[in-house]
């Protein structure tokens, strides 16, 4: 079994009621402070990134990005002027490789149909 070094030290400040609640559910749970401590941070902490990265959407909003996904409207003058602006700014890069438009391979045809 492995083990990971725990070089990190977070230092924090308690009232005396708090630091008597945590002793006593260390107590009955028989684990170290730190142990305590550190577990319930970790769960809260990862319970807030969750709960802020994960979208929820209701039933109707679900059908709606489905339906924008699985037929997406066709796009407009602004999308259109964009993807232009951006070939521009490609085509003037040598680095980065041709875009599909561009490539003169086999799979151009196919990359051209999943642009439309």
């Amino acid at each position: 079994m492995s083990t990971v070094a725990k070089n990190h030290r977070v230092e924090f400040r308690c009232t005396e009621d708090q630091r008597s609640m945590i002793e006593k559910a260390v107590s009955l749970t028989g684990r170290s402070v730190t142990d305590f401590v550190l577990s319930a941070v970790q769960e809260k902490a990862m319970s807030i990134i969750t709960e802020i990265e994960t979208i929820r959407l209701n039933a109707r909003d679900s059908r709606i990005l489905a339906a924008a996904l699985i037929k997406p409207p066709a796009p407009n003058e602004r999308l259109q002027a964009a993807a232009e602006r951006h070939r521009q700014l490609i085509a003037q890069d040598d680095s980065v490789p041709p875009t599909p438009d561009q490539d003169s391979s086999a799979d151009a045809d196919r990359y051209r149909a999943l642009a439309q």
